[in-house]
Parts: structure tokens; C-alpha cells; sequence
């Protein structure tokens, strides 16, 4: 089954490449999605400013003394359990965003470098 798909796939390509059906893609198409690549950059970027600034907003600087009066030495219970519930929680969301950072990097690095070889081969022509 697969070698039959890939034979229909290389014959559809070629029927649609012999036809001259399809649009070439040109220098404003490299443009426009280098727009969206830089939109969603740009999204992400102002995304990961703001989780910055909110964890700025809870952190505290080492020489605050008076923070660190209020801080026991020891904890006044056992917390390992919120510690461990906490650490699993930051684990998963932090995966979770690498995995998505990583596919949508991939995403468009593969349609951008498919576009940028179709266009080598139509100046190669």
C-alpha cells in the first residue's frame, strides 16, 4: 500500500507540474510568510515577556530583610507534598511550551526551506 501511494503521489506531482496549472510562487508569497513567521515570533515573544513579568512581580531581592525576617528557618509542616505537586506542575507546563515552541519552529522551517527549494529550482529553470 505504501508503494502505491507514494507512485500516485509522484504521478499527481508530475501530472501537476507537466500541466503548469499551478502558481509559481514568488518573492511577496517569501514575504508574506515571513510576516506570519515574525507575527508568531513576535507573539510568542510578548508571551514569554509577560510570564517574566509576572514572576518578576513575585520575586524578591536576596537583601530584602525585611522578606526574609518574615521567611522561618523551617517550615512550620512537612511540605513536600505541595513541593512535589508544584515541581510537576512547572515540569509539565515547561514541556508542554517546549513542545509546542519546538513544532511550530519545525512547522515553519519546513514550509519555508520547501519554499525556498521550489524557488532555487524555478531560477534554476
Amino acid at each position: 500500500v505504501p508503494m502505491n501511494q507514494a507512485k500516485r503521489g509522484v504521478l499527481q506531482a508530475l501530472a501537476a507540474h507537466e500541466s503548469k496549472d499551478f502558481v509559481a510562487y514568488k518573492m511577496t508569497d517569501v514575504h508574506h510568510q515571513l510576516e506570519l513567521l515574525q507575527a508568531l515570533t513576535r507573539a510568542l515573544r510578548d508571551r514569554i515577556q509577560t510570564v517574566a513579568g509576572v514572576m518578576r512581580s513575585f520575586d524578591f531581592c536576596d537583601e530584602d530583610d525585611e522578606f526574609l525576617q518574615q521567611v522561618p528557618e523551617e517550615p512550620d509542616e512537612d511540605c513536600t507534598e505541595q513541593r512535589t505537586l508544584v515541581a510537576d506542575a512547572v515540569r509539565s507546563v515547561v514541556s508542554t511550551l517546549t513542545e509546542d515552541i519546538g513544532s511550530t519552529l519545525v512547522r515553519e522551517a519546513d514550509m519555508f526551506s520547501k519554499r525556498q527549494k521550489a524557488l532555487e529550482e524555478a531560477q534554476a529553470e
